[in-house]
């Protein structure tokens, strides 16, 4: 190794790449899928949703406080809390400017159910609830908009419009869902909105023995006993998810199968790695044949030369996993620092045991995998036959092995190339699909109205009346924004007898939204400052629900109602339709679609909390809700582009990771097939001389040379097609807009492929045609 230092340096180079990647990556899978979330005895928590009977897909619904107060009679649960991000933005005011933070309502139990105690002051208790507001608040906000005040506990904030009592501060490592959470408010019974009107997750710790299905199964029973004359929530029904799971979906609904394919990438990667470096330690072998012909005729047995060959691959894979984790660190240090995507809570991405373990396991068998191969040519060394062969006995050893490994790297990488080619034309697809608005020029922001200083409807109508007259007609309020899920209600069709399976997400829109922002009017008519709080309610439809519910038959003027026959849901007259918007589909965010959507007039279903939306730079929406109410926060101000990019994340993420890792696994088989060819035409020179000598052209021999790169490369062409098969079917949840076996996709990856194989070639080629057949022969 002395001897050959650059040998030595490629292939410690190389396997530090192959062994710092996989480890790199199998510290993001150790964080987010085999590392126990940082809770007393984590494998007993579950979370309890509902969801909708009718619908099939990945949407999950939160439950009601009705629900929690029977389901805490469950004897699966020994304990039941419940936190809520649905209503968590409040005003901090009297430290600094106002500004808006995200503070979770749960209940008293909430702290005491994951079992982590605050740093600093103490959890809730029982009889807080008897105390008005109480918070408890995140290490993040008491070193930032607290000013790490260590007199903090026991002093009051005001959040809102409500003095609150801070009674701890959270450890810096304390995470729950959102990651984003910066204070945890404890829901009292007189806590605005009312507690009853807020959508809850319920959360549990099972009792020993007692398994997911159990639980289910009984609270199941008991949501049919409680629900069995309620017609709407009878479409309903709980499950039981364990709570590592539901983070890791919660942060990306494809998250799990993400990982399992990087990991499985990065894994072809290392594989192709260890082949490079097998055909590298078996050229220098071959090479190296009538020196281990000498040891084993002097005495030698072919214990000892295996061994010898195997002792050196384990020196270059330890220098190369000690490159690796060089690697490694480097790799985790800029995740950490471009945090690329959200992570799940508890999934602190660092360099741990396990992954140090991993690396030592996967650099011993990454030793033992390409150092296999010479070991075993080593150990049937014919000691006679090399001798007698004098020098050219190297040049006879056979190149089908080598080429063979050729081929089976060029199989990797088709594989990797092609994976990378879909994902890649999957996140291009969904960045520029339309989704029925125009999205250039658009700012959005958003503003939440404390429930104590607006309690009712009207003066909630009143404050959106008098904001969007200061905000101008290049303006508009919704209560939602694409891209993300609108509420869901059931829909009921006046004259028509319903079903139960019909439901609509619902939204609240002033007059001008659908102008604001670029939308068809299909027919009807838009809403109109006419259309306020006391006047005859109306809705306007999308043609998907138009379509759905009334088929050929025209919607205007038809009659329906969104949610259970009660005098909170009136009739509503339809007056147009819009042409569909599309956003993601519940918590799916790798494709696009056009639900049924229904809007009302945003005055006659005021929300405490709306966003903005217009058009040009978006300076003058901070002015215009101060001048309706200037102790209110303007959050969230960005382009609808921002907004939007936001939803790209998780699929550019995994499009540019796979692409980096095929790109190297294509420049590994080029490298590899490369020093094939060098190795070949070192070796077969005389016969070339020969050639030449015998009336050979320089043609011929580019022909020869072209034959022994594209037979391994064929070959491998011809795996790597097979093996995109089982690939589609791993790929086929994450693409958007693209088949698995995409024909052109599939094509480019070859030609790829066998454009990196055919520029390996041309130096060893050109090589071979310049041979002096005089000057070959005279040596030979």
């Amino acid at each position: 190794m002395g001897r050959r230092r650059g040998y030595a340096a490629i292939v410690v180079l190389t396997l530090g790449l192959g062994i710092g990647a996989i480890t790199a990556v199998f510290s993001i899978v150790d964080a987010v899928l085999l590392r126990l979330l940082p809770y007393r005895d984590p494998s007993r928590l579950v979370a309890v949703w509902l969801r909708n009977t009718h619908e099939t897909g990945t949407s999950k619904l939160f439950d009601s406080l009705r629900d929690f107060r029977a389901f805490k009679r469950a004897r699966s649960f020994a304990q039941t809390a419940v936190a809520t991000w649905a209503v968590g933005g409040r005003v901090l005011r009297g430290y600094g400017p106002a500004q808006e933070i995200l503070a979770l309502p749960v209940s008293e139990t909430f702290l005491g159910l994951l079992g982590v105690a605050p740093a600093m002051g103490r959890a809730f208790a029982a009889e807080d609830l008897k105390r008005g507001c109480s918070v408890v608040v995140s290490d993040q906000m008491w070193r930032g908009a607290l000013a790490a005040d260590r007199a903090i506990v026991g002093k009051s904030i005001t959040l809102g419009d409500r003095p609150c009592s801070v009674l701890g501060v959270m450890p810096r490592s304390f995470e729950f869902y959102p990651t984003a959470a910066q204070a945890w408010i404890l829901l009292t019974p007189d806590f605005s909105p009312p507690p009853e009107k807020i959508p809850l997750g319920i959360f549990a710790r099972l009792r020993d023995g007692v398994s997911i299905e159990q639980a289910e199964a009984e609270v199941s029973t008991i949501h049919a006993a409680l629900n069995k004359s309620d017609g709407e929530e009878r479409d309903m029904a709980p499950m039981v998810r364990d709570l590592h799971g539901e983070f890791t979906f919660l942060a990306e609904a494809r998250l799990r199968a993400t990982l399992w394919i990087l990991l499985a990438a990065v894994s072809f990667v290392l594989l192709i790695v260890c082949l490079n470096v097998a055909n590298l330690m078996a050229g220098q072998a071959y090479a190296r044949e009538r020196e281990l012909a000498v040891w084993a005729a002097l005495g030698s047995g072919r214990g000892r030369l295996a061994r010898q060959l195997l002792t050196e691959g384990l020196l270059l894979a330890s220098g190369g996993g000690a490159a690796g984790l060089a690697v490694a660190f480097a790799a985790i240090r800029l995740f950490r620092a471009m945090a690329p995507v959200e992570m799940p809570p508890g999934a602190d991405v660092q360099m741990s045991w396990p992954a140090l373990l991993f690396a030592g396991v996967i650099s011993l068998a990454t030793a033992a995998l390409f150092s296999a191969l010479p070991a075993w040519r080593a150990s049937r060394v014919d000691a006679i036959g090399s001798l007698r062969v004098g020098r050219g006995g190297a040049s006879a050893a056979p190149q089908r092995t080598m080429r063979a490994l050729i081929g089976a790297e060029a199989a990797l990488s088709l594989v990797l190339l092609a994976a990378a080619g879909l994902l890649m034309q999957s996140a291009l697809r969904m960045g520029s699909e339309p989704l029925g608005f125009e999205r250039s020029g658009l700012v959005t922001a958003r503003v939440s109205l404390p429930a104590e200083r607006y309690p009712t409807p009207e003066s909630r109508a009143r404050f959106y009346e008098r904001t969007l007259a200061a905000l101008g007609d290049r303006a508009a309020l919704s209560t939602s924004l694409p891209p993300y899920l609108l509420p869901s209600a059931a829909v009921r069709i006046a004259g028509v007898e319903s079903s139960g399976s019909r439901y609509t997400g619902e939204q609240s829109v002033s007059p001008g939204y659908f102008r604001t922002m670029g939308e068809r009017l299909a027919r009807g008519r838009e809403f109109t400052e006419r259309d306020g709080a006391s006047s005859e309610p109306v809705v306007i439809v999308n043609e998907a629900l138009a379509r759905r519910d009334f088929g050929n038959l025209d919607a205007i003027g038809r009659r329906i109602a969104l949610g259970d026959a009660s005098a909170a849901n009136p009739w509503l007259t339809v007056v147009g339709v819009v042409a569909d918007e599309k956003r993601l589909g519940g918590f799916d965010r790798v494709g696009w679609a056009a639900a049924p959507m229904a809007f009302r007039p945003i005055v006659q279903d005021p929300q405490w909390s709306a966003s903005i939306v217009a058009r040009g730079t978006g300076a003058g929406v901070r002015p215009a809700v101060a001048s309706v109410d200037q102790t209110l926060a303007v959050c969230e101000v960005e382009t609808m582009d921002a907004r939007l990019g936001r939803t790209m994340a998780y699929p550019r993420f995994r499009a540019a990771l796979l692409s980096a890792f095929a790109v190297f696994a294509v420049l590994l088989a080029a490298i590899g097939l490369y020093g094939t060819l060098g190795q070949f035409v070192a070796q077969r020179t005389p016969e070339i001389g020969v050639r030449m000598a015998m009336g050979a052209r320089p043609a011929d021999v580019l022909g020869l040379i072209a034959r022994q790169a594209m037979v391994p490369l064929a070959g491998g062409v011809a795996l790597g097609l097979a093996g995109t098969w089982a690939l589609g079917r791993a790929l086929a949840s994450l693409l958007f807009g693209v088949r698995t076996g995409d024909p052109p996709t599939l094509a480019g990856a070859a030609f790829v492929l066998v454009m990196a194989g055919m520029a390996a070639a041309v130096i060893p080629a050109r090589r071979a045609a310049r041979v002096d057949p005089m000057t070959a022969l005279r040596n030979e």
